[in-house]
Parts: C-alpha cells; structure tokens; sequence
C-alpha cells in the first residue's frame, strides 16, 4: 500500500473537508499508510492518542484513554479541556488555540483530575491536520501519562530539600572536594574558617587553608584517598583561618561521584577547644607529678 506523508511535528497531509467519527479513523490509516500498524499503534502503544476539531472537541480518543479517562467511545464530542486540572486549563486552551492559529504544535505537561479526585500527570505534544485547500482541520495530540515518573521527581525533590536542610543546619561543616579544592561547603565551614562560602569554592585549594609544614602531607592523604588506597579519610590537620588563627581540624570523608566524576565528601569539626583542654589538662598531670 502506497504509503502518504505521515504526522509530523506541528504539520500533517491534508484531510478531507468533513470527517464523520468513522472516517477519523480512515483519517488515521491513510496518513500511517497501513490498517495492521494502526491497530498496533492505537490497541497496543501507551501512548494517548486524541483527534480534536478546531474547537478543542474530541473527534476520536485511542484505546489507551480507557486507562485515564474511561470509555474512549464515551469521550467522543466531549470538551477536550473539561478534564483538566482547573489550575492547568487555562494555560492549555491559550497553546491549543495557538496552534490552530500558527500551525505549530505545543508541547505540555499539564495535570487530569479525575473523578475520584485522583491526579495523573500527562506529557503532550500538538500536531496539525489541514484539509485539501491546505486549512488547519484537526489537531491531533500525542500524550502519555507521567505519573508515575512526577511522583519519583517529587519524591526526589522532597528528599533533596530535606537533604539540604540538614546539611545546611549542621553543627558539622560539611564539604565536597574535586580535584583537590572545594566544590561545596555548607554554612558552618564557613563560620569555622571565617571565609565565604564563593571564597572556599572559588578555585581555593584545600591545602590552601591548611598550614604550610602540612599542605604536603595532606595533598598526599587525598591522593590516596581519591586513589582508592585508603577506603576511609580521617584525617587531623591544623588549618588556617582567614584571619590568620591557627585552628585544629579533624576530616572525615568518602569517596562519591560528583557531576559524573570522583570527588570526596565528608564532615569537618572544630576541635580547637578539645586540643587546648587536653593540653591543658596534661601540663596539670605533670604539674602535680612533679
């Protein structure tokens, strides 16, 4: 069978002047060229296939609307915008109307509100049908249901955000290194080492803020690490503030991934005050030994 020019984004072959329901889906045959693919397009796919004339009323919904809406047969003549969540429809009218007018199909995300009061998140894309004298007559809509796929994105955001709180809020600064310097630093490495957290990220190295006779050592202990020589970093070292104090730290990390590459990721705490009381408390062991 012949085949003719199928669907394409935004533009289709010319239909007839008038379409009855039926001749919808001859319509359909014609352009795909073959009545065994249509079948297997419309019965098999999951993809929700609507015809809609120009004034948003649905001239034929596929099979797999039966899963979101009900019965296909039932939708036919209805209002293709009556489902729609009331805070979605407006923006989903204004982008039909505008491919009926430019010829250009849209593409969406919008929400259905079901009966019982569900939601289910829809992903779709517009495209023309013109008729003989080269009028837009149709609009055929190509959609799937992304629920399942919203509620992951959702469920990830939540657990990011709480993530973030958490981090943010930390009575331990916590970082991310990358190539030696800071790629991230939570608010409190900031109020440790008295520097912005632009300042710590912006190309400074670690080793920059740890003190001179160290800065070696310490490369070497995040080569090995980064390396995989050592599963774990933890690692005291006397860092340096941005005033010049001369405080004590002690690092704790693993290895991650980070933007696709390795990176370390760990705490960091001030044990400035525990050292002094330790020292303070060993010279008052040796002042009453002697």
């Amino acid at each position: 069978m012949k085949r003719t020019t199928g669907l394409a984004a935004g533009d289709a072959a010319p239909a007839k002047a008038r379409a009855t329901p039926h001749s919808a889906i001859e319509l359909i045959s014609s352009l795909i060229g073959s009545d065994r693919l249509l079948d297997l397009i419309l019965n098999q796919s999951g993809e929700l296939i609507v015809i809609l004339d120009r004034n948003g009323k649905r001239i034929y919904n596929s099979p797999s609307y039966r899963e979101v809406l009900g019965d296909p047969d039932a939708l036919r003549g209805t209002n293709a915008f009556a489902q729609i969540h009331p805070d979605d429809r407006n923006q989903i009218q204004k982008l039909f109307q505008q491919t009926v007018r430019t010829g250009k199909g849209k593409r969406a995300e919008f929400r259905f509100l079901l009966p019982d009061g569900s939601v289910r998140h829809i992903e779709s894309r517009g495209h023309i049908i013109r008729d003989a004298k080269r009028e837009i007559r149709y609009v055929v809509v190509l959609s799937r249901d992304i629920t399942s796929h919203q509620q992951t994105r959702t469920l990830l955001a939540e657990t990011e955000a709480t993530f973030r709180g958490l981090v943010e809020n930390s009575f331990a600064g916590v970082y991310i290194i990358q190539d030696g310097a800071f790629q991230y630093v939570n608010p409190r490495i900031c109020e440790i080492t008295g520097y912005e957290a632009r300042e710590l990220t912006g190309g400074m190295m670690v080793t920059d803020t740890v003190v001179p006779e160290e800065r070696v050592q310490m490369q070497e202990y995040l080569r090995r690490h980064m390396a995989e020589e050592e599963p774990r970093l933890w690692y005291t070292v006397r860092a340096l503030r941005k005033d010049g104090a001369q405080i004590e730290l002690e690092l704790a990390g693993t290895r991650t991934m980070h933007n696709g590459r390795p990176a370390i990721i760990g705490t960091l705490v001030d044990i400035t005050e525990r050292k002094q009381a330790e020292a303070a408390l060993r010279e008052s062991e040796e002042q009453h030994r002697a």
